[in-house]
């Protein structure tokens, strides 16, 4: 304990706060007066126009998430986001900014997604006189500022290496002349996953869920999976090397994930693969391709669930170079993404360690 510190009970420094009207995550607008503030890693997870239940205070507040243990510090108005999203005010003798950086410096074990407030309030929390809360605020203010600067510089370093690949992409697959125009539908065959009744039975033949596709080394080329299945009870079911893969059904269609193939795999129900005539198209010059379509242009909001079907694939019309000239343009865009995914690996490893050095002046400072 730190001379002249004072250590209260977590539910002693708060002021208790009137339950709030919460508005549910599928309501929330993409436009709108108030940014809504819920449990989510975003500082805004959307916008809402009606007033009457917008949160109004003089002070800044806390916000936790319950389920997430996100941690947020709020100085504007805004409208409570889903259940789960708790709002903390302090005491008159606590700055909210110095409250945040004590929760932010304590390690709560994890419960999954069941309610991690309860572990909150089993804790203590430090509260000096309000000066030195102030001097440790601006301390951490400044400190974090630098070291969010690092962070903002290798993100705007890989946004414009990004910005230029898909400048590049779109520039090199632009239809030159002798180029041939073709539909997907002619140059490859569509082909939807199945679903295997005995996909826990470990075999020797990958099944591909659309959650795998986020499996670390499948980020270009799917090379692993979490399941397996018998190989000659699916033979008629086989995606070979080289098939073009994507979620073919619900919001996952939206996140824009496409992969190859570098091994025989089946898919479930929720994959589509596109398997091209290597006769006529290199499937790094399809996946280079697909990689240039929005999948956002096949929603249909009269449509429940999200679904891509054949009819949605097939017509898209592709421009093909010979197959030398796709080598070459393969290559060059290789090259360049290249650079990408290593600017990627830098600001990961970057980000890592910024979050981890915050961490470690916290707990300096409150421990």
């Amino acid at each position: 304990m730190k001379e002249g510190w004072e250590y209260r009970k977590f539910e002693s420094c708060l002021v208790k706060v009137p339950k709030q009207v919460q508005v549910k995550s599928k309501e929330y607008k993409t436009e709108g007066k108030f940014p809504i503030v819920s449990q989510e890693a975003e500082l805004i997870s959307g916008y809402w126009d009606d007033e009457t239940i917008v949160y109004s205070h003089k002070d800044p507040v806390v916000i936790f998430g319950d389920h997430t243990k996100n941690i947020k510090y709020i100085d504007f108005d805004f409208v409570v986001g889903a259940d789960g999203t708790h709002i903390l005010s302090t005491k008159n003798d606590i700055n909210p900014k110095f409250f945040y950086y004590v929760l932010k410096s304590i390690k709560l074990r994890e419960l999954g997604y069941a309610r991690h407030y309860k572990l909150l309030k089993e804790k203590y929390i430090p509260v000096p006189k309000l000066s030195e809360q102030q001097s440790i605020v601006d301390y951490l203010d400044s400190a974090f500022a630098k070291i969010d600067a690092m962070k903002a510089n290798a993100e705007k370093a890989l946004n414009e290496a990004k910005a230029l690949f898909q400048a590049s992409l779109k520039e090199m697959l632009e239809p030159k002349e002798g180029w041939e125009e073709k539909t997907i539908g002619e140059v490859c065959l569509l082909k939807s996953g199945n679903s295997d009744a005995n996909n826990s039975k470990q075999g020797s033949l990958p099944y591909v869920k659309v959650g795998d596709m986020n499996l670390k080394g499948n980020e270009t080329y799917i090379t692993v999976s979490s399941t397996y299945v018998d190989r000659q009870e699916n033979i008629k079911n086989i995606f070979p090397i080289g098939t073009l893969i994507f979620p073919k059904r619900g919001g996952a269609i939206f996140t824009n994930k496409k992969r190859l193939t570098e091994i025989e795999i089946c898919c479930d129900l929720n994959i589509m693969g596109v398997i091209p005539n290597k006769n006529s198209i290199l499937p790094l010059f399809l996946y280079y391709f697909f990689n240039t379509i929005d999948f956002k242009i096949f929603k249909d909001e009269g449509a429940s669930i999200p679904q891509i079907n054949n009819k949605n694939i097939a017509p898209i019309m592709i421009y093909l170079p010979l197959l030398s000239v796709q080598q070459s343009i393969v290559e060059t865009l290789d090259s360049l993404k290249s650079k990408v995914d290593r600017l990627q690996e830098n600001y990961d490893k970057i980000s890592q360690e910024c979050d981890a050095l915050k961490h470690v002046i916290l707990r300096r400072v409150f421990e």
